[in-house]
């Protein structure tokens, strides 16, 4: 809230104020506040509940039951072993605590709601939870800690827009917020640009949002521009730098990455964000054992860390130890449910185990949170495969060529299926697509794949009669090794049966075919894939 105000001018701000917070009077108890500080400052937070324990100003309450939190806390995590280890180890206090601030719900002022909340939210109590943080925004609009609990706890977009909020200016930043972590950028867009309209226009975290909104919808280019903006015009800022570190990984930026990783160090060496950028650093090249080693530092700081759960497990991947993917991934899941990089990772996990029906549960939750990611169709089509479900897997692919942009891989994939179910004019569709796509300069595809595509459609054109189609994809046989044998077996056939026959491409006249093809999976009723997946 600081950062917004300071980016508002004085009439703005006045525009804004309409909310006053009422102080409770705790100068009777002003210096035992200072003491009871003082310990919850030093992390002595036992003492600090102590010291409090016959305050009667509403500060005090809350500052003694949240040093009762955390102190709960502190021993969790002295208590837990390792941090991947499969052995849950709960907060003890959680019970007695909730137990306390239930016996006192009536007198609880906006802090204590939000406590309140944390403590049903850790218990697993997902409505009871929403309800305390609800009743805690209302009671203190500008508590945005209150706000940022409940985006987690949001499963959809009507749920959002149903909750009982207060109409203040900081809902939208709520709203933009909540869309954001549920992958909604045009209307993260929107809201941002109604807060830019109040003032806000020159907020850091305004631009952050912009940026991450990007980053969700695999904009990286527009992503990457936000952040550095960001970076030059605030070089001490931490912030976000672990999202920023995320798209250089992405894109591959080996050189960036490594002077990020130092800056960052030299600003903070032991912050939960230099901590998180070097071990992306070790994890572009390939020195996954220190990646590890770096993201449990911290963890260490902050095992609530979202995204640091997810990268341990991606980590722990690349290094073939799965089991400790899989409970690091279910951690990732605990905190976050709409975290669909968990959900696609233990997907994989389970694929690698040869636990296929596992594999399809974990990644139909993934594609529920991301439905307009190609990716997550195109992993469905090939478990589905692996499950002998070929039908399942064709809407699949379809569907993932109908919302991709990179889709070199799912064309091929789905044209070996039809021709494998004997679907020959849907196998033809998609090979010329797929050489179309080969032709634009797509990285990641393999000229052998392209030879073996132009295999099929020789044989299949010569079959057909259309011998001008054959004669051209014949010879594009004969221009590698591996096909060149049977490259040359149907120009000999052509030569005999269409002497006059002229080189033909015929995916401009089969263009249309794939249109048909694209326009019937997307009326497609894809809900019913995998129903009966978990036994």
């Amino acid at each position: 809230l600081a950062e917004l105000a300071s980016h508002l001018t004085t009439s703005e701000a006045e525009k804004l104020s309409s909310t006053i917070l009422m102080e409770d009077d705790f100068e009777a108890e002003y210096d035992l506040y200072l003491v009871t500080k003082s310990y919850f400052d030093c992390k002595e937070y036992q003492r600090a509940f102590q010291a409090a324990s016959n305050c009667k100003s509403s500060k005090l309450y809350f500052l003694r039951f949240y040093s009762w939190y955390m102190a709960g806390q502190k021993k969790q995590r002295d208590n837990q072993v390792e941090f991947t280890s499969v052995d849950k180890v709960s907060n003890e206090e959680l019970y007695k605590l909730e137990k306390e601030l239930k016996a006192n719900l009536q007198s609880l002022d906006g802090y204590c709601l939000y406590l309140y909340g944390v403590v049903l939210k850790e218990l697993d109590f997902k409505d009871d939870a929403i309800k305390a943080l609800v009743n805690a925004v209302n009671k203190q609009p500008l508590l945005w800690i209150a706000w940022e609990e409940l985006i987690p706890l949001c499963s959809d977009v009507e749920m959002v827009m149903s909750l009982p909020v207060p109409d203040h200016w900081i809902k939208t930043f709520f709203l933009a917020s909540v869309h954001n972590e549920l992958h909604c950028a045009e209307e993260v867009l929107v809201y941002c640009q109604i807060l830019k309209d109040l003032g806000f226009q020159s907020s850091s975290y305004l631009k952050s949002l912009i940026a991450f909104s990007y980053y969700n919808i695999r904009d990286y280019d527009n992503a990457e521009k936000y952040f550095e903006e960001l970076h030059k015009t605030h070089p001490l800022r931490l912030e976000n730098m672990d999202i920023y570190s995320n798209i250089l990984y992405v894109k591959d930026k080996k050189i960036e990455l490594a002077d990020l990783a130092h800056h960052v160090t030299s600003l903070d060496k032991f912050s939960v964000i230099s901590c998180y950028v070097v071990g992306n650093y070790y994890s572009v090249i390939g020195q996954h054992k220190k990646s590890v080693r770096y993201f449990q530092r911290a963890l260490t700081l902050n095992p609530r860390y979202l995204f640091i759960w997810t990268l341990i497990g991606h980590e722990y991947m690349e290094l073939a130890n799965t089991s400790a993917a899989i409970e690091a991934y279910r951690k990732a899941i605990g905190i976050n449910r709409n975290d669909f990089r968990a959900w696609y990772g233990l997907g994989q996990a389970y694929e690698i185990l040869k636990m296929p029906y596992y594999s399809l549960f974990y990644y139909k939750q993934a594609q529920a949170l991301r439905p307009n990611d190609s990716r997550m169709w195109t992993a469905l089509g090939d478990i589905n495969i692996t499950i002998n479900k070929l039908d399942d897997a064709k809407r699949c692919f379809l569907r993932a060529l109908s919302v991709g942009v990179e889709v070199g891989d799912t064309c091929l994939k789905l044209a070996r299926l039809m021709e494998k179910s004997g679907d020959e004019s849907g196998a033809e569709v998609y090979f010329l697509r797929f050489i179309e796509i080969s032709a634009s300069s797509i990285s990641g595809i393999q000229e052998k794949d392209v030879y073996l595509c132009h295999r099929y459609l020789a044989n299949y054109y010569l079959k057909k009669a259309n011998y001008d189609s054959a004669l051209y994809h014949a010879q594009k046989c004969c221009e590698y090794t591996e096909t060149c044998e049977e490259g040359k077996s149907v120009l000999l056939q052509l030569s005999k049966l269409a002497p006059t026959a002229k080189p033909v491409n015929n995916w401009v006249n089969k263009s249309d075919s794939e249109e048909e093809y694209l326009s019937e999976s997307s009326i497609m009723n894809l809900t019913d894939i995998g129903d009966d997946s978990m036994i």
